[in-house]
């Protein structure tokens, strides 16, 4: 940090309620859920035109201003000088112009300002770590040109983005996301630069999938991997945390697409709000989860991740007690029975049986009676294909 200046997004979280298919998953996330995709914007933003009291060569990250080129992959150029191709700090790629790109430019990719149109200043991959580079233009005074909408980033900040319905309407290095709040009614899906493979880091070669940057500019509060407990976003390699208080031991997260499923950790992207998701960690049986977690199908994707909640086969008063949103209340299973729906196009975890290949149930597997909680034992069923934990007497 050079100076006493801070700078960073201002807009609090708003609560990530999701509900998909009957199954209502209420989760907070309050020191996130957009860590990066707001730095990105803002170390853009600020590198162009010096916001958040930021100097023209420095850029804003981790709410502090930092000389422009401090990560390895970094370059010093200053964006608001027309246009050189990019200067460098020292060894390492160059900023290069790609082409006066069609217009309207804003919100899209460039490699130097010449590349935009006027009144737009370039932040480039090399020297920000934005995917593709991104045309930078403010809206404080002058609207967006049409099929952008402005954002408010902070107090300070307003941008101009490429408004999108989904994930076709965005190239390269950007996910469609709402998760700023829009500054015109109407306005709320919004292409934003965030990488999920190194093909979306064409001057870098490289995509942080835990920052959605490129290069190393992204920096990573923490150790923790995807799942892995956690107490705050400094705990994490993400920044994000959803705490103890609202998932057993707490759990790092991160951030999405959910078409280009480019999470870290051989993590899974479910739980999307338009084409911007959430990283959980991936699964194919309950051994892959932490305690307090079971392998689980995910909401929006045909995968397994793991969820906090009771077992496949655990006691349950309600569908809130399993995993899978899904409990049998009823006499013949004694304390209830966690479950999940299956069939040949969605199957169970690798450690379930399916009871109907076309609408069954996921039931518990055993190789001994001491597999199966009391009032229940281990039956062959010849339907299921193997034995499971059936209730006694039925």
């Amino acid at each position: 940090m050079v100076n006493d200046s801070t700078c960073g997004c201002g807009i609090d979280a708003d609560e990530a309620d999701i509900e998909t298919a009957g199954v209502r998953s209420h989760r907070v996330a309050p020191w996130g859920p957009r860590p990066f995709l707001c730095a990105t914007l803002l170390a853009a933003s600020s590198l162009a035109f010096g916001f958040l009291g930021c100097k023209s060569d420095e850029l804003c990250s981790s709410n502090e201003c930092e000389p422009a080129g401090v990560g390895d992959a970094g370059s010093g150029g200053d964006s608001g000088k027309e246009p050189s191709g990019g200067t460098h700090a020292g060894a390492g790629p160059q900023a290069a112009c790609l082409g006066k790109q069609p217009s309207p430019t804003s919100g899209g990719p460039c490699g130097c300002s010449a590349d935009c149109d006027e009144g737009e200043l370039c932040a480039s991959e090399v020297e920000t770590g934005a995917p593709g580079g991104i045309c930078v233009r403010t809206c404080d005074v002058d609207p967006c040109p049409a099929g952008r909408g402005c954002v408010q980033l902070n107090a300070e900040a307003t941008v101009c983005q490429i408004l999108c319905q989904g994930a076709q309407d965005c190239g390269p290095g950007r996910v469609c996301q709402d998760l700023f709040p829009p500054l015109k009614p109407g306005d709320s899906l919004y292409c934003t630069p965030f990488c999920q493979s190194d093909d979306d880091c064409p001057a870098l070669g490289h995509c942080d999938a835990y920052t959605g940057l490129c290069g190393d500019f992204g920096k990573h509060p923490g150790d923790g991997i995807t799942g892995a407990p956690c107490a705050s976003p400094n705990d994490c390699k993400s920044g994000a945390c959803l705490p103890p208080e609202q998932t057993p031991g707490g759990s790092c997260f991160g951030n999405c697409s959910l078409s280009k499923q480019g999470c870290p950790d051989g993590a899974v992207c479910d739980l999307a709000d338009a084409d911007y998701g959430f990283c959980v960690p991936g699964c194919k049986q309950d051994d892959d989860c932490r305690d307090g977690y079971a392998c689980a199908h995910a909401y929006d994707v045909k995968a397994f991740e793991c969820r906090a909640g009771g077992r496949i086969g655990a006691a349950c008063t309600s569908a809130d007690d399993c995993a899978d949103g899904d409990c049998i209340v009823s006499k013949d299973y004694p304390g209830g029975y966690c479950t999940a729906h299956c069939s040949l196009d969605a199957p169970c975890p690798d450690d379930k049986l399916c009871s109907d290949d076309v609408d069954g149930r996921c039931l518990a597997h055993c190789a001994t009676p001491q597999d199966c909680r009391a009032g229940y034992e281990c039956v062959n069923v010849v339907d299921v294909g193997g034995s499971v934990c059936w209730p006694k007497g039925l």
